[in-house]
């Protein structure tokens, strides 16, 4: 019984470290992204956001199953970027961005599980909902990224733009979910309007869906 409570602390304490340095990390990285882009282009941003990802679904204790796999997630996303710096083709961007989606999706579900599994309403799950939030932003940044790729003049972006649109994304994505609107972009097709509704909505649920997980186990908690 006290060999499981002190591998329950251990594993608590392993998560709540591992959560604090990616949400550290990740807010970092959005308040440094002007500075990295002055001195480059939007991949540095994106290079410096996949590392933090694969971190973040690395050590969580809910992903250190599959190996290989994810080993092979890294190795794929590599080789993709490197194929398309070297050929800048549109077809290698696509591959390109769609192998990040697929690693910030898969991030944003071991968040998600963390958050639902952990019996405790204790700083961690406070850093998860946190950490769930900001990696969904770039998520839809991503996605917007990808249909302005497939689809050029899916939006309308009223001021000077960074190198491959990342940046002005991201920060689409952040005054969507928040609803603003500040209006200097615009989407001008049904599948820009169509995702900017779903990333506000995503926005909405966010609040209502994390919040009452959150306040349902803390009230457990205490009658514990």
């Amino acid at each position: 019984m006290l060999k499981e409570i002190n591998k329950d602390a251990l594993q608590s304490k392993s998560m709540y470290i591992s959560n604090l340095i990616l949400l550290i990390s990740t807010l970092l990285l959005l308040a440094m992204q002007p500075y990295i882009l002055s001195i480059g282009n939007s991949f540095w941003v994106l290079g410096i956001l996949t590392i933090l990802l694969l971190a973040g679904v690395w050590i969580n204790k809910w992903s250190k199953k599959k190996v290989v796999l994810k080993l092979l997630l890294v190795l794929l996303n590599a080789v993709c970027a490197c194929l398309y710096f070297y050929f800048e083709t549109t077809d290698l961007k696509v591959i390109y961005i769609l192998s990040i989606l697929f690693l910030m999706i898969s991030t944003l579900l071991v968040q998600f599980l963390t958050v639902l599994k952990t019996k405790r309403a204790d700083s961690s799950i406070i850093f998860s909902s946190i950490n769930f939030y900001l990696i969904a932003g770039y998520t839809g940044a991503c996605f917007a990224w990808l249909l302005e790729t497939l689809s050029p003049g899916s939006f309308v972006i009223n001021h000077p733009v960074h190198s491959h649109l990342l940046f002005d994304f991201v920060n689409f994505s952040f005054v969507t979910m928040a609803t603003l609107g500040y209006g200097d972009i615009i989407p001008s097709n049904e599948f820009g309007k169509t995702l900017a509704v779903f990333i506000s909505l995503f926005g909405q649920l966010y609040i209502t869906i994390f919040l009452s997980i959150i306040i349902s186990k803390f009230i457990k908690q205490q009658e514990d």
